[in-house]
């Protein structure tokens, strides 16, 4: 069982989403950075798409009941009960909390648990869908005082093991390739021309 000491500002349990449910108007949904999410997995010995914590805009604490091992990716500073660590992947001592404090407000964190987050799954999957209001812990945000289940490892895990993150910080440009949706039509050829040709700025809270 993970304890929720303090939440951040945000933070739901996510995995990688929905593969059904489209003729119903529901979305993909999941995890926003699914690679980073599988490679947290991954690190603890989860399957790819086991659910996590998906963690943004600022700190927080969790206390685990039992002995495990995490992997916080990336960009966090983590303090397992007060002791400051540079490490991503921590193994976590029976009632042992953990401070996560991300350091820059312009990526989401994720914190994959061995064995991996056992909500209930709805539709197949255990993430949290904010706007319909179901699915990941209660379908809402989690909040200091909240307590997640987790489900037992599927493999033995090398306490020991260690990964590599690619990162892009400090790149300035990047093309991004867009598919049109069912709703493309509904808009003009002046609003898709000036879409397409457009050039954005991703703002540090997306």
């Amino acid at each position: 069982m993970i304890e929720v000491v303090k939440a951040p500002p945000f933070a739901t349990v996510q995995d990688l989403g929905w593969r059904t449910g489209r003729a119903w108007g529901l979305p993909t949904g999941g995890a926003m950075d699914p690679l980073l999410l599988g490679a947290a997995n991954a690190a603890v010995g989860n399957e790819p798409g086991a659910a996590a914590i998906e963690w943004a805009l600022g700190p927080g604490a969790l206390r685990f009941d039992r002995e495990t091992l995490i992997c916080v990716l990336h960009g966090v500073e983590l303090r397992v009960d007060g002791a400051a660590g540079a490490a991503a992947i921590v193994p976590v001592p029976a009632g042992g909390t953990v401070e996560i404090v991300p350091r820059g407000a312009n990526r989401f964190v994720y914190v994959a648990v061995r064995g991996g987050i056992a909500v209930p799954e709805v539709l197949g999957s255990r993430s949290t869908y904010l706007p319909g209001g179901f699915g990941g812990h209660e379908g809402r945000r989690l909040r200091t005082g909240d307590r997640l289940p987790t489900a037992n490892p599927a493999r033995e895990t090398d306490f020991g093991v260690a990964i590599e993150v690619p990162v892009q910080d400090g790149a300035e440009d990047a093309e991004l390739r867009v598919t049109r949706g069912p709703q493309w039509e509904l808009f003009g050829s002046t609003a898709s021309e000036a879409f397409l040709a457009e050039r954005f700025a991703v703002a540090a809270a997306s």
